[in-house]
């Protein structure tokens, strides 16, 4: 900012900028007991939380009560089309209970990303009379289709919610409609000095928020001011995808008509296939065949849950959600020694279902049910297969003390908490695996490779497709409707094929890769407390090591993106052997290479980065550093901009207090909050933890705030309510000086008494009057005789007054 120029702060507050940062009033604003995101649609300003533009919650609320989503006062052809937009959502997936939790989420993104906020940008262009449905000509809603091919710019609030969400700011388009002066300044080309002059000259308006009264901005106005941060990179989607964003702003549209909506416009929008330049997604690969042989490569660059979980894909054809939904207790081993496991249920990442009792949709991270009916079998397995299940158990789910088995465990363990999340893990690891590999595959080709390998096997289409799980094509209705599945001694057919190939092709014959690749397991996890045991059995079974050196050979380029650095640095850091690096022949050219395990030292050298830790814990990066400094983990004076980074073992007694602290503050809060639950000021708490009728506890790591139990907030609260629970009006009262006398305090300390409620007062004749039973009630508690005595004595000859 340049000399003499105001802050933002600065120009908010002074006279002549007030004048000049005045609200804009909003034309039309929606009832007010309608939901917050209802009245948004109309171009509301104010800011929402996460849960309030969870479009889920509003459509479960609208489910389970009788909330109005229009305002009846309004005349149909006035009501703004997003808010058409939404009721159709809830009407159709809430209350009538049309497609599942997945198909739900999608649409939910879809609404938030593209369909409400252009429609409501749309509205900020328009005048206020041209709003409603009625008005909306189809070349206002043909920029949609534009927009979505890449050919035209994002809505404004999809733009500031992308630059927003690295800065752990609102994440959603939604919830950037407006946004606050602090968040207008980062997606403002120029920051603050330019935003603050934009509002000087009149360039840009602000406006109020309709429930806190702060001042807003719209990323609409700074677009058309020209100055909001334009991104580069392009956004178009694939005509199936953008296909399905217009389909149900469509069908929204319709509905408006049977509201009543006197509007002759078809809105049958079509998709268009964007340029290849304006892609956002490069097309996938065409699916190829991959051989088992081939898939042992990358098995073997993967940690052994991950070389489990890709030989369930490629040997049974198990989709990825499917391979974390079974349990322990669904594996298991017939009378002759084969193993068998059961398909049933989906896992492996946080979705939505429809809850069969209520119709609700609920969040959950198991779902008891397959994609599909043809999806839930009971399989024999190979042996090759079967060994690896039974080293993976062992492994993993078997207390090292009694060697008992939790059979209600899942079998894929979880990493960072026991039995939920880890697809995204699994993700992770395959991509990275991949690196230098001939072949690249997505974890869905394997279900079409092992139906290849079945049907050149010669086995019969029926059970192919059954082994996998997969419907088969152009089924007959008498198939369809009357075929009740292949019998489970024909599937065995499918798995002794399957035997031979592994035997044949597979190095070793087994499922089972040595490898250099650890798990990394959360802090609180039963898999963390066994990590010894975990590492033991890993070497027993066959899963640590390195089998072959040549199989984890790195090229520059995999190093690179091992250790999250440029080819070019990663090239120095190898030529000048601080990553120890030889060269080998690649046909016709020398090309250097490193191990696999010089790679990993390096990493382990370099420690965990504070920044990559707070991601992986979930909280801010200054309550991290703030932590790690009052533990002493970080230099309390540090050059600027130099990453900081913890050894492991720092790393963990960070994690490890983190987890601490979490729980501790679960049944503990700072003084500040802990006079919010009371209702009192600061000093009155103070003055109770003092005298000891508020206890406080110790949290790990926290120094600086003192922190007051919530059950003696509770026992406070159940003790002395707010509001008193008998009427004082016809009880006894003393002078306020006269009743300290007698009970033998301070007028200071009885006024203390009072402000903490555990004196009564109450005001007569003017004159504020100490209730004498609660004085009473207080001498007794903490056993002054002497003024007991004398209070009773009040009492009995005060006769009421």
């Amino acid at each position: 900012m340049s000399a003499g120029t105001e802050s933002l702060a600065e120009a908010v507050t002074s006279q002549a900028s007030t004048r000049l940062l005045r609200a804009v009033p909003d034309e039309q604003v929606g009832a007010t007991e309608r939901p917050i995101l209802m009245r948004l649609c109309t171009g509301e300003p104010t800011l929402l939380t996460k849960d309030e533009v969870d479009m889920l919650t509003l459509s479960n609320t609208a489910t389970i009560s009788d909330i109005a989503l229009l305002d009846e006062d309004v005349d149909p052809d006035d009501v703004h089309p997003a808010e058409y937009v939404l009721e159709h959502f809830v009407t159709t997936y809430g209350q009538n209970r049309q497609a599942d939790g997945d198909r739900v989420e999608a649409i939910t993104s879809q609404h938030g990303r593209y369909v409400v906020p252009f429609l409501v940008e749309l509205a900020f262009r328009l005048s206020p009379a041209k709003r409603g449905m009625s008005s909306l000509r189809l070349n206002h809603v043909e920029k949609l289709p534009q927009i979505l091919a890449g050919d035209a710019a994002l809505p404004a609030a999809v733009v500031a919610a992308d630059i927003l969400k690295s800065q752990r700011g609102p994440n959603t388009a939604i919830q950037c409609l407006h946004l606050n002066l602090r968040h207008a300044e980062l997606v403002t080309t120029g920051g603050e000095e330019a935003l603050t002059n934009a509002i000087a000259d009149g360039r840009l308006s602000t406006y109020e928020d309709t429930r806190t009264g702060d001042l807003l901005v719209r990323p609409w106005d700074l677009r058309a001011a020209g100055l909001l941060i334009e991104p580069e990179a392009p956004h178009g989607l694939k005509k199936n995808s953008a296909s399905n964003v217009l389909r149900d702003m469509r069908l929204a549209f319709k509905r408006a008509n049977a509201h009543g909506v006197n509007n002759r416009v078809i809105f049958d929008l079509k998709a268009i296939e964007p340029l290849t330049a304006n892609r956002k997604r490069a097309d996938r690969e065409q699916r190829a065949y991959v051989g088992l042989a081939e898939v042992a490569v990358t098995a073997a660059k993967m940690p052994p849950i991950g070389q489990v979980n890709l030989w369930l894909e490629r040997v049974l054809g198990l989709r990825i959600s499917e391979a974390y939904g079974p349990e322990v207790h669904d594996f298991a081993k017939d009378d002759d020694g084969r193993g068998w496991i059961k398909i049933d249920s989906q896992g492996g990442h946080r979705s939505h279902e429809r809850d069969p009792a209520t119709g609700l949709l609920v969040a959950g991270d198991r779902k008891n049910r397959t994609k599909s009916k043809a999806g839930q079998r009971h399989i024999p397995l190979p042996a090759q297969l079967t060994e690896a299940l039974e080293a993976l158990i062992d492994t993993f789910h078997t207390d090292p003390d009694s060697g008992l088995i939790d059979h209600e465990a899942r079998l894929i363990p979880g990493l960072r908490e026991d039995d939920i999340s880890g697809q995204a893990s699994y993700r992770t690891q395959l991509h990275t695996a991949q690196a230098g590999n001939n072949h690249v595959f997505l974890p869905h080709t394997m279900r079409a490779c092992l139906i290849t390998d079945l049907k050149n096997a010669g086995v019969s289409e029926r059970i192919r497709h059954a082994y996998a799980g997969h419907e088969m094509e152009n089924q007959s209705i008498q198939d369809q409707h009357y075929d009740l599945g292949v019998p489970e001694a024909d599937l065995v057919t499918a798995a002794d094929v399957l035997e031979r190939l592994i035997a044949d092709e597979v190095p070793n014959g087994r499922l089972i890769a040595a490898t250099t690749k650890r798990h990394i397991f959360g802090v609180a996890t039963k898999m963390r407390a066994r990590k010894v045991w975990i590492e033991t059995r890993l070497r027993t079974h066959g899963w640590s090591g390195v089998a072959d050196a040549s199989q984890v050979e790195l090229s520059v380029d995999a190093v690179a993106a091992r250790i999250g650095k440029a080819r070019t640095t990663t090239g120095r850091l190898m030529t000048s052997q601080t990553i120890p690096s030889h060269t080998k022949s690649w046909g016709q050219r020398e090309v250097r290479v490193s191990f696999e395990t010089d790679v990993d030292a390096y990493l382990d050298s370099l420690g965990t980065d504070l920044t990559a830790l707070a991601d992986e814990l979930d909280t801010s990066y200054n309550q991290v550093y703030v932590l790690a400094n009052e533990m002493g983990l970080v230099a309390t004076t540090r050059q600027a901009g130099v990453r900081i980074r913890l050894t492991n073992a720092e790393a963990d007694l960070l994690r490890v207090a983190v987890a601490s602290r979490a729980k501790a503050e679960q049944s503990a809060v700072p003084v500040a909050l802990a006079a919010e639950m009371i209702g009192l000021e600061i000093n009155d708490v103070q003055t109770l933890i003092k005298q000891g009728v508020l206890t406080t506890d110790d949290v790990p790591g926290a120094t600086r705030l003192r922190y007051v139990s919530v059950g003696s907030i509770e026992a406070y609260n159940g003790r002395y309510p707010r509001t008193a629970a008998v009427d004082v009006s016809q009880e006894p009262t003393g002078a306020f000086l006269a009743t300290a006398q007698l009970m033998g305090i301070s007028r200071a300390t009885l006024g203390v008494l009072v402000r903490t409620r555990r004196v009564q007062a109450t005001t007569r004749g003017r004159q504020q009057r100490i209730v004498l039973s609660s004085a009473l009630q207080w001498a007794e508690e903490i056993g002054k005789k002497d003024a007991v005595t004398a209070l009773e004595a009040l009492i009995e000859n005060s006769g009421g007054r």
